[in-house]
């Protein structure tokens, strides 16, 4: 049963198709586990290119380090046509710290190792990130100076025996001594060890640099930190021992000998000796001679501050010299081209630290104002008031030398847009002698006018021209615009068909008066399967299937054809979605389908099929989406009339027309698994019945959650809903099918799937107003574990079978997850802190992905 679990956990986590997937697992299953993940997931994505998914995700300096690492040997390069080559075996040498099942756990070639056929195929660039992986673990346990490469040999079957040789290096160990200013927490967050390791000690050595610079810029001047490197045995209780120094150790600025013979139970003994001196305090901060320039613009160019209740004003002479630049600029900045700003810097002792006065004088000078700004050689072509209108330097604005070159390439953009795109533009400027007055001249010569000259498409083998063309700013003909040039080329990258495009004219730099444009394009793989297998708490057993084209009929088109069978029903649907919609920046989307779905622990199910259409637009302000759907459905509610305790009307088929109005912000920073920004939405939807008044009604909803990571390793996710139903009927009755109902896994832990509430019969109580919220606490653990610790409250009121809600019901758990590339797979715990009679204390919970 083990081997069968693992098998299928693998398989699971080795698709890489579905993004996001929610599933759990049964009580009566648990017992036969003796391994968390009993799910399986096969995916087959871009069938031209089954492993496009699998890609690294690594940039390309790292992916060079790996090829540097790998070593010619016996090694044979990666079949360029993705020829299927099994993996026979896959060791590990060299590592003494760390097992090899820690290591291997952490291995997606190792996982692929062990799975039967085309499961079992080499893929170079997971093998490649599977060493950055291990190459950053080690650093993180502190092993930075650690080396990976591999090698590859085949088999007398011809399969693939990869060994990975492990270069450790010895653990670093980093003690601070003669520090109480600043704790070792605090310089401990200087030192970065993961990201590049240490060769040469430059790690160390910066790390020495920003402690010094940290103490420097807190007030201490005279500061001293040195690094001393050396060897030291480790004994059995795990302190380290002078007896055993390496006569060679190293201070800063010495490179270390990492190469040598060493022992496993030594380690690099890391110590960073701090002589802290005295400190100096900024205890008065003076600004003097200041007339025109008010003295709170210039406290806001400067950083110097002095002691207070929210300063600690520590000083820094390299700060303050700093400051008097800032506030040289700010003064030319304002036409004051010869103001003189100086320092006076007075100190004294006091107790532990030596107390700073600091004077700051001004001589502000003359202040240059322009009185005259004129374009010549524009006459003709743009009205020299308008182009004015756009400068910065204007009449009576104080002068800047450094925005006359500014002004200048405005001119020269505005006269390009207007078809004139070899346009030179020179700028000149005088100056009285008292130095008050200044008058700029800009002279313009446009060059040769250019038109557009006809445009070329190549590499769109699919996508069709008047696709394309639609996305198209530029017209044959109308005067040269760069920015139509760059604008098309954003416009049509922004494809969902489109991998590359380029957008070019060649002709231009010949000057010839029409150039033609050329658009280069290289279209993404358009046609997709996807597969998914699993078990989940909330719907059992399921399996998943889509396929689809992301470019139907060479038009931009996402089409699509899913089925979904589970424990409680099937859906079947085919869709349609057109991004720039009619040009616009609206999404459209459109699908008929059909379902059979009876919810667990629901004595009713639902039949029903449809046709629905949406249209979604990003609005002006950054991550805030707006959405019009549009939905006709017939259903038809079934089950036993004896055990189910509805309206007899809800058994006869109903025609519903339901129109619905979103509005969602998403500033997650990631859809699978987010570890800070917020996700919300608001809808309304309003149900219109054709038949009866069970469906006619107003449905409000709101979802909010937050995201923050204040610990390194922890993230904090909380959740808010709320849910109300208005009737609009004559008999103020609704349909029970579209109820709000509580309980299980997407919700409130620790109980049963919809039932927070329900009757005296036991069966499930939905009512007309809900609200659930969710507080969770997720810790990252070693080897991709995860800790979760919750809270889950919830109510649901003005329930539909007359009877009184129990009001809020809470449960308290925890669980482990352990974290895949497609998301978390994890078995949760819920207590409930309300046990009624007849009620168990709890309930266990499995899932694939977040609840939230």
């Amino acid at each position: 049963m083990l081997k069968k679990t693992l098998i299928l956990f693998l398989l699971f986590y080795l698709s890489g198709g579905i993004s996001e997937i929610v599933s759990g697992v049964s009580e009566s299953a648990l017992n036969d586990m003796t391994f968390l993940f009993d799910s399986l997931s096969a995916t087959l994505c871009n069938a031209q290119d089954t492993d496009q998914h699998n890609a690294l995700d690594t940039d390309q300096r790292n992916a060079q380090d790996i090829d540097q690492q790998q070593k010619p040997g016996n090694e044979e390069p990666q079949n360029p046509d993705d020829e299927c080559i099994n993996i026979d075996s896959l060791t590990l040498k060299g590592n003494s710290s760390f097992s090899n099942a820690r290591l291997k756990m952490r291995m997606k070639s190792w996982h692929s190792s062990l799975l039967p056929g085309n499961f079992n195929c080499y893929n170079e660039e997971w093998l490649k990130k599977d060493i950055l992986s291990l190459i950053e673990f080690y650093r993180t346990k502190g092993f930075p100076d650690v080396e990976i490469d591999y090698f590859l040999n085949r088999s007398v079957a011809g399969k693939y025996i990869i060994e990975i040789n492990i270069s450790e290096g010895l653990k670093y160990e980093i003690v601070f001594n003669g520090n109480s200013y600043f704790s070792d927490r605090e310089l401990e967050k200087k030192i970065d060890l993961v990201k590049k390791g240490n060769p040469d000690d430059s790690a160390l050595n910066r790390a020495r640099v920003d402690i010094k610079n940290s103490y420097v810029e807190a007030g201490f001047q005279d500061v001293i930190v040195e690094l001393h490197k050396d060897i030291r045995a480790k004994n059995r209780s795990g302190k380290t021992s002078d007896n055993d120094k390496n006569e060679n150790s190293q201070k800063s600025g010495q490179p270390a000998d990492n190469k040598q013979h060493m022992t496993d139970t030594q380690v690099w003994h890391i110590e960073f000796a701090i002589n802290e001196g005295t400190r100096m305090v900024v205890n008065h901060l003076e600004i003097k001679g200041n007339k025109i320039v008010p003295k709170n613009e210039i406290m806001a160019a400067v950083l110097t501050r002095q002691k207070g209740t929210l300063e600690k004003g520590g000083y820094n002479s390299k700060v303050l010299d700093k400051d008097i630049n800032a506030i040289e600029l700010l003064y030319l900045s304002k036409g004051f081209l010869n103001a003189v700003v100086s320092k006076e810097i007075l100190t004294r002792e006091a107790s532990s630290v030596k107390m700073v006065d600091i004077t700051i004088s001004i001589n502000e000078g003359v202040q240059t104002l322009v009185t005259s700004a004129r374009i010549k050689g524009i006459e003709r072509i743009l009205v020299p008031e308008k182009a004015m209108a756009k400068l910065s330097l204007g009449p009576g604005e104080p002068f800047r030398e450094y925005m006359v070159k500014s002004d200048e390439n405005a001119i020269g953009m505005m006269i390009s847009e207007l078809g004139y795109p070899h346009v030179k533009v020179h700028s000149s400027v005088a100056i009285n002698s008292d130095k008050s007055k200044a008058d700029i001249l800009w002279e313009v010569k446009k060059g040769g006018f250019t038109r557009f000259g006809d445009i070329h498409y190549s590499g769109n083998t699919r996508l069709k021209k008047n696709a394309i063309e639609q996305r198209v700013k530029i017209t044959p003909g109308a005067p040269f615009s760069l920015r139509k040039v760059f604008a098309t080329e954003k416009s049509i990258r922004e494809s969902p068909a489109v991998k590359y495009v380029q957008v070019k004219a060649p002709g231009l730099a010949k000057m010839e008066e029409s150039p033609d444009i050329e658009v280069v394009i290289e279209e993404n793989k358009p046609y997709f399967v996807e597969a998914a297998a699993g078990y989940d708490s909330e719907k059992n057993f399921y399996l998943d299937s889509k396929v689809g084209d992301n470019n139907f009929l060479g038009r931009e088109i996402d089409a699509w054809v899913a089925a979904n069978v589970s424990g409680i029903g099937y859906r079947a649907e085919s869709g349609l979605k057109k991004p720039f919609f009619l040009g616009t920046k609206i999404d459209a989307t459109a699908n008929i389908y059909i379902e059979d779905k009876e919810e667990l622990n629901k004595s009713f199910g639902t039949k029903a099929w449809g046709y629905e259409s949406g249209f979604s637009r990003q609005l002006f302000i950054k991550n805030i989406m707006a959405g019009l759907n549009l939905k006709y459905e017939n259903r038809t509610t079934y089950g036993d009339i004896e055990d189910i305790d509805i309206n007899t009307d809800e058994l006869e088929p109903r025609n519903i027309l339901i129109t619905s109005f979103i509005i969602g912000y998403d500033s997650r920073d990631s859809s699978v698994r987010p570890s800070r920004g917020i996700l919300s939405s608001a809808s309304v939807d309003v149900y219109t019945g054709f038949d009866n008044d069970l469906d006619r009604f107003l449905k409000y909803q709101l979802d909010l959650r937050k995201y923050t990571s204040p610990l390194n390793k922890v993230t904090f996710a909380l959740r808010t809903r709320m849910g109300y139903i208005q009737p609009l009927g004559s008999e103020d009755i609704v349909a029970q099918d579209q109820l709000f109902f509580l309980g299980g896994t997407p919700n409130i832990r620790g109980f049963k799937e919809n039932m927070l509430e329900y009757d005296l019969n036991g069966k499930p109580a939905g009512g007309h107003t809900s609200i659930n919220s969710s507080l969770e606490a997720r810790i990252d653990l070693p080897a991709d574990f995860e800790l979760n610790c919750f809270v889950d409250t919830g109510r649901v009121d003005d329930l539909a079978k007359q009877m009184e809600s129990r009001g809020f019901r809470s449960s308290v758990g925890a669980g482990l997850r352990y974290v895949t590339p497609i998301g978390p797979v994890g078995l949760l715990y819920g207590h409930k802190l309300d046990t009624e009679d007849g009620e168990s204390p709890g309930r266990i919970h499995f899932s694939v992905g977040y609840t939230f």
